[in-house]
């Protein structure tokens, strides 16, 4: 594994122990929590979600001042500048989100991942530990991080030798 895959693998089992130990007081909700889950990164009493205990506070300030702190990873993702958060792709980002927010994955009666979770999670690590979210993938047509699209100025460039042959 890759030291990114690693980090990936970190934070995942870090949600989990943190969560686990109250998944409804520790999980960050409008309130009164209404039957549409309403996650937010950061609650007025500074109860975080999983991506918002991640978050730079001025990431937090800003989504605050916007007033989307409650927006979903993929409608804030260019807003947040916390390095930690554009380390990773931002569909490692939504699946970590959908398993934080969503209550068939924790049992509430018993303060843990519930069974739906631990299958979730499997899934999750699965597809980390097999490159899915690999940050290291180029573009090969035209030498570009598929990512942020920008050139990769970290690769020599290919020397041409004029008094070489071609076949």
């Amino acid at each position: 594994m890759t030291p990114d895959e690693i980090q990936m693998i970190q934070i995942l089992d870090e949600t989990i122990q943190y969560y686990s130990e109250d998944p409804i007081g520790r999980r960050a909700f409008h309130e009164p929590r209404p039957k549409q889950i309403q996650c937010v990164y950061q609650t007025p009493d500074g109860k975080k979600c999983a991506i918002g205990r991640l978050l730079a506070p001025s990431d937090l300030e800003n989504l605050k001042k916007k007033n989307i702190l409650f927006q979903a990873i993929e409608n804030v993702y260019e807003e947040i500048k916390t390095p930690i958060i554009q380390q990773f792709p931002i569909e490692f980002w939504e699946k970590l989100q959908a398993f934080h927010d969503g209550d068939i994955y924790w049992d509430l009666t018993k303060n843990t991942i519930s069974k739906e979770g631990e299958k979730f999670t499997q899934r999750l690590r699965n597809q980390i530990q097999s490159g899915q979210f690999s940050t290291q993938k180029k573009c090969p047509l035209i030498n570009q991080d598929p990512i942020n699209q920008k050139p990769n100025l970290n690769q020599k460039k290919k020397e041409i030798n004029p008094n070489a042959t071609q076949n």
